[in-house]
């Protein structure tokens, strides 16, 4: 069919390295309260106090009765203190002290400062992530009684409230209010809140989250997290087809984790220079930094950053036309992440291994991949990953002349990259819709399309999207008769 012919865009699932840090629920024995209290500040205290209580003695079924029914957390908390519970051989509380409490009708955050040792089960080692920390609790009264609706580091509470500030203003005001916490472990908090903005999709607010981190880890010097938050800034720049401005953002955070010896860091920024070349198309350079990244990584038994690199190097080694060779990368990358339970890495992973059974034509096989990467990014919420199987699907479709199909799927896609503001993402599918205009008759919407992703291409210094759209451009005009 006429599809072979023209050139098709595929959508490789590359994976960013962001930064994210994750805080452990901290237990605690109590101390009293001092001062005078109101009834409802004294009913808070009282549930606080016997919520650690019921977690220090390991009693699933009273901890559980102490948190709303409504909760969203409720299930999860469940089933991650189930597991904590029957893999703990005890859980020592060495100090409660509640610092604040703040009611607001029916609803009231409590922080707490906890200080906690957990001793592993079987091998008697204390369990790491856990001692001193800041938490938060949010209570809600129900029928006259408080109960826990949600529980958090304070920091990312913190953080949580920065986000949602409506104005410099009140931005100001809160950081003014909340200076005492102005530390590396609200940088930190900052750049996950980013980054669960970057993955749904949102990245003119994530963009503004992590300038936000890196201004409060300049202001204490906290290196580590500058490099973190300028790192995801690059990654921002990066989805939105801005490469210059990605590539000197990874080359700042590059410096700082080199000089802070941070091999984790730097096997990151090394990874995400990989991508920036893959999607321009220099595909040596582009290897070149996937395979430093994944020897760093293997060094340090990082074997999510190992699958994450593995699927570049496969992405490189499919972009020239070696499939067998991406296929044993794609399928190594598969069973660490397997192995490892990392669900987005296996979404990644199952996609691109679609895109190889497409490419040798096994269309049925090439869909059931694309169809289970697809419903897991949507399990997991992974809105930015879920055009770029859209269009993988549309491909199958179009591959087998199955064209108002694959249309509907490309336009479902188009729709979701322009709303991400994703150049390469919005490319991509404008090439695919232009491939269907081109196989139904349709020139001037072809070259309609073609022009705009050349545009597109040409901005982002993307060689090989350029020589694609040209290539598109031609074989259009060739079948107007215009040969010139």
């Amino acid at each position: 069919m006429s599809s072979a012919f023209r050139v098709s865009s595929l959508s490789l699932a590359l994976s960013l390295s962001l930064i994210c840090s994750v805080f452990s629920l901290a237990q605690s024995s109590s101390s009293p309260p001092t001062g005078a209290s109101s009834p409802a500040e004294s009913g808070l205290r009282a549930v606080v106090e016997k919520y650690f209580a019921l977690y220090a003695g390991k009693d699933l079924d009273g901890f559980l009765r102490l948190w709303s029914a409504q909760s969203p957390e409720l299930e999860a908390r469940r089933k991650e203190t189930r597991e904590l519970f029957e893999k703990s051989e005890r859980i020592e509380l060495r100090g409660l002290t509640i610092r604040a409490v703040k009611v607001d009708g029916d609803q009231a955050l409590v922080r707490v400062e906890v200080d906690a040792r957990v001793t592993e089960a079987g091998t008697g080692k204390e369990k790491a992530g856990y001692g001193k920390t800041l938490r938060t609790l949010e209570c809600v009264k129900e029928e006259g009684r408080w109960k826990v609706r949600g529980e958090a580091s304070t920091y990312d509470e913190i953080g949580a409230a920065l986000v949602a500030a409506k104005s410099d203003q009140e931005l100001a005001a809160l950081l003014a209010e909340e200076k005492e916490f102005a530390t590396a472990e609200l940088a930190r908090a900052l750049i996950n809140q980013g980054a669960r903005l970057y993955s749904q999709g949102e990245h003119t607010r994530a963009m503004a989250i992590f300038r936000l981190a890196q201004s409060v880890a300049e202001k204490i010097g906290a290196r580590a997290e500058i490099a973190r938050a300028t790192q995801s800034i690059g990654n921002v720049h990066m989805s939105q087809g801005d490469y210059a401005q990605a590539l000197e953002r990874y080359r700042q955070g590059l410096a700082i984790y080199e000089a802070l010896g941070d091999k984790a860091g730097i096997a990151g920024v090394l990874n995400n220079f990989g991508r920036v070349h893959a999607s321009q198309g220099d595909y040596p350079q582009a290897l070149d930094y996937f395979q430093k990244s994944l020897a760093i990584r293997e060094a340090l038994g990082n074997q999510a950053g190992v699958a994450t690199a593995l699927n570049g190097i496969g992405i490189v080694h499919d972009s020239q036309g070696d499939h067998a060779q991406a296929l044993e990368y794609y399928q190594r990358s598969l069973k660490i992440s397997e192995e490892i339970r990392d669900e987005v890495g296996i979404s990644r992973s199952l996609n691109n291994i679609g895109l190889v059974e497409c490419l040798l034509g096994d269309y049925a096989r090439a869909l059931g991949y694309f169809q289970r990467s697809l419903l897991m990014a949507e399990s997991l919420g992974d809105k930015t990953s879920i055009p770029g199987r859209l269009v993988n699907i549309g491909l199958v479709h179009d591959k087998q002349g199955s064209y108002e199909q694959a249309l509907e799927y490309y336009q479902k896609s188009l729709a979701l990259f322009e709303s991400f503001g994703d150049k390469f993402g919005i490319a991509r599918a404008l090439s695919n819709i232009g491939g269907v205009h081109t196989d139904q008759g349709n020139h001037p919407q072809a070259l309609e399309c073609y022009q705009k992703s050349l545009a597109l291409r040409e901005s982002m210094g993307d060689k090989y999207g350029v020589a694609e759209a040209i290539f598109n451009l031609g074989l259009v005009r060739s079948r107007q008769g215009d040969l010139a």
